[in-house]
Formats: C-alpha cells, structure tokens, sequence
C-alpha cells in the first residue's frame, strides 16, 4: 500500500508532539512493509510552523532523514525538498533558513492562489443568484473580473502573512470574510457598468467625461441593487452569502464542476472532498474553515492512489463524508495503533 504520512503524523513519529490515543511504536510497525511517503506540503507546514525554531525543526529534519520515507512533490514551481538538501540544511544553517524562508513564502503563494480561486468563484455564483448572468458585453465583464482580480491579487497575502506572524486564527476567518464580500460587491458593480459595455476602473478613472445620464442609470440600478445592500449587511455582521437561494445555486454550479473534473479523473474521492472545502468557504461559514483545510484538500486533490495516514478527526470526518470505506481504512489503521 502507498502510505502517506500527514503532516500531524509527521510531528507524532518525530517525537514533536505526543497524541495521548496514540502509541509510536504501534504506528511504526503498522506502516512497515509499506511504500510511506511524505509530501512537499507538509514540508512547507513543518518549516513555517518552526521557522522561529530551528533546534526543533533539525530534530524533524533528522527524523525523516534516518527514516528515509520519499517526499513526493505537488508544487511546480520551482520548490523542491529533497533528501539531499535536507541533509544539507542540518549542516548550514544559512542554507536552513533559505529553505525555512522559502517554503514560508512558496505556503502563502499556495495558500492565496487557491483562497483566490475559492473567491472569484463565491463572487461569479453570488452574480448567477441575484442576476442575469448573460450580461449585454460579456467580454467587458470578463475584461472587468480580470481586472479586479490583479487590483486584488497582494491583499490574500497580506492577510495569510498577518496570520502567520500574529497566529490569530479569529482575526484570520474574519479576514477572509471581509475579502470574499468586498469581491461579492465589486462584482456587482462591475456588473452593472458593465451591462453598458464599460470597463469599471476606466469609468471611475474618467469619471467626468462620461454622459450624466449614462452615470445616473448606472447608480440607480446599483442603489437599487438588493443584493449589493445584503452583502453590505452581512459585511457588518461578519456573516456569508447563507441563503436557500445561495446554496441551491451554489449545489448546482458544484455539480457542473464536478462533471468537468470526472471528464478527466479517475478519482471521485478528490472530486468530493475538493468540493466540501469549496462548499465550506463559498458559504463562508468562517467560524468552520480551519487554517489546514486548504493543504488537506490538496493532499487528496494531488494524490489520488495513496491512503493519507492522519488522526486530524476533522479531517477524517471530511474524508468519511465522502468515502467512508477510505476513512475505514484510516481508523482500522489507529485502532490497531491505539496507546
């Protein structure tokens, strides 16, 4: 079987962090006679989680070079742990705080890339519930989305960078709360500047040179716009787009997602799971979204035909939702591994 360790089980067989249910010895001689790998993402946890810590991350690091386990790569951008280099960083420090510093900012990069995808898709689905999407310029308006995703591309990870650094998970959730609705709302502006076939930031830009009428009729209809006056209440509240009309439309557009992904995949539990993440923030159910939902998804999304060995409970409840006969595989696995 190809065992993949997470990133949990990783700090429990290093000795880093004790799990009371847990026995290492027990784990250790479940997995051998194994394929166990580890992956490059829980590397980019381990070296952001300890940046400030390196006499712990060495012991990590010395661990996992004794037990030899192969780290798969999922990022493919240039990042890459290997073996080699990780025998090399427990002898220089300078070239461990490269990797340390590295895999911080290759996290964030990861992490906003993926919250930013999440975001533009609750901002399009919001339009679908409240609006015609055909709108008369569709060009203008994908022009615009393109636009303000570039005007919007730094401040992800600002927010992901102030987590890391003060560790306030509230003010994280609430952060990305307050990003996802101010995208909902520029949307709908753009929206009805563009149903007149106009680019959003040039008509602000050239304000004055555009007819009276032509702005009158654009202000009207966003004053009049419902959906721009929830949004903004919600925004007050700290509240998601949570509505019967929201979340039908919102099952819908999974659907078709999950029909385009199934046309190319082989694995409906990656679909699933994937869509569970998705379903989670686009409903922005902040006080839910934890701060390893994002890697978790993607450890299942890049590897399909491996079991992940995990005792996240939340995770495993995520993955029984889904399959329950792969979460089975995972609990059969830590009850013979119990203390």
């Amino acid at each position: 079987m190809n065992l993949i360790l997470d990133t949990n089980m990783i700090y429990y067989i290093s000795g880093t962090s004790n799990n009371s249910d847990l026995d290492v010895t027990k784990i250790m001689q479940e997995i051998s006679g194994n394929n166990v790998f580890i992956t490059d993402l829980s590397m980019l946890e381990i070296c952001t989680r300890y940046r400030t810590n390196l006499a712990t991350l060495k012991e990590i690091i010395k661990s996992l070079i004794d037990l030899n386990y192969p780290v798969i790569p999922c990022l493919k951008n240039g990042h890459k742990i290997t073996r080699s280099n990780l025998i090399s960083a427990l002898k220089d420090d300078v070239f461990l705080n490269f990797i340390v510093n590295d895999s911080f900012e290759k996290k964030i990069e990861f992490e906003s890339m993926i919250l930013d995808f999440l975001s533009k898709n609750i901002a399009t689905v919001n339009l679908t519930v409240n609006h015609n999407k055909d709108s008369n310029n569709i060009i203008s308006f994908a022009n615009n989305l393109e636009k303000a995703s570039s005007h919007r591309s730094d401040k992800l990870r600002v927010i992901l960078h102030d987590f890391y650094n003060d560790d306030d998970t509230r003010k994280f959730k609430d952060s990305v709360v307050e990003y996802i609705l101010d995208l909902c709302e520029i949307y709908v502006y753009m929206y009805h500047v563009s149903d007149k076939g106009l680019d959003l930031f040039e008509f602000f830009e050239k304000f004055e040179s555009h007819p009276e009428e032509l702005k009158r009729d654009i202000f009207k209809k966003i004053s009049n716009d419902k959906s721009l006056k929830y949004i903004k209440d919600r925004k007050s509240q700290k509240k998601g787009l949570i509505c019967k009309e929201f979340i039908q439309e919102l099952d819908k557009q999974l659907k078709h997602y999950n029909e385009k992904v199934s046309a190319v995949s082989n694995c409906p539990t990656t679909i699933n799971y994937y869509t569970i993440l998705f379903k989670k923030i686009l409903t922005l159910e902040a006080k839910k979204l934890e701060k390893n939902d994002i890697i978790d998804s993607q450890l299942l999304g890049y590897y399909p035909n491996y079991l992940i060995l995990t005792a996240d409970k939340n995770f495993i409840k995520f993955i029984n939702e889904i399959d329950k006969n792969y979460a089975t595989q995972i609990n059969t696995i830590l009850t013979k591994c119990k203390a």
